[in-house]
């Protein structure tokens, strides 16, 4: 395999960790789930963008992980705007997607809001669109926020298994690089949609 492939652009980009940013149990290392089993929670199954390409994946799996702990620690079920979040984040198709932080710190900042009132489009251009974000969907954000604090920490790998007692883990992988009808694993993540519910090691869960 050709040692130089470019690093193909599908919505993850790598971020910068600052010294500020914070690690595993700086907000504290509440026990939700003894057996770090979040497979039972159902969310409501979405396609991420069904009529064209975002590059929004670190916005979709940021949603998906707080709305599985919403259900599981609050028994709420919530079906948040995708597209508040994206258009907040500030994620661009044309630079690639956006580091996960981006997608974190927008929520963290501006909290979110129904599905129902910002929803999926037919075309990306509509999709992108408020921008800036209309004032009324930003009180919207923060009436969230004002009953919920959002947080998030980073995780070293061989902390995953411990961290998933506290929340489901939003993790990047390896995705879209194909070769002879394979899909490869190569040394660079392009996509992290993928939320880590469970994990036992060399029992292939």
């Amino acid at each position: 395999m050709d040692n130089k492939i470019r690093q193909p652009e599908k919505g993850f980009i790598e971020p910068v960790i600052l010294p500020e940013d914070w690690w595993l149990g700086a907000s504290g290392t509440k026990v939700i789930r003894e057996d770090g089993d979040w497979r039972h929670v159902e969310i409501l199954n979405e396609h991420q963008a069904p009529n064209f390409e975002s590059f929004g994946c670190t916005e979709f799996g940021k949603n998906n992980q707080l709305e599985v702990y919403m259900r599981e620690v609050f028994g709420i079920t919530l079906n948040n705007s995708d597209r508040f979040g994206y258009i907040n984040a500030g994620i661009n198709p044309a630079r690639g997607g956006a580091p996960p932080t981006w997608a974190y710190e927008a929520t963290r900042k501006k909290g979110v809001i129904d599905e129902a009132l910002l929803p999926m489009t037919n075309t990306l251009e509509e999709y992108q669109e408020p921008k800036p974000m209309l004032s009324g969907y930003l009180r919207v954000g923060k009436d969230w926020l004002k009953k919920y604090t959002f947080n998030h920490e980073w995780v070293k790998p061989e902390d995953i298994k411990a961290s998933l007692k506290f929340s489901p883990v939003a993790i990047s992988v390896t995705a879209w690089h194909q070769e002879n009808g394979f899909y490869l694993i190569v040394q660079f993540a392009v996509h992290q949609c993928h939320l880590q519910f469970k994990l036992e090691i060399g029992d292939g869960s």
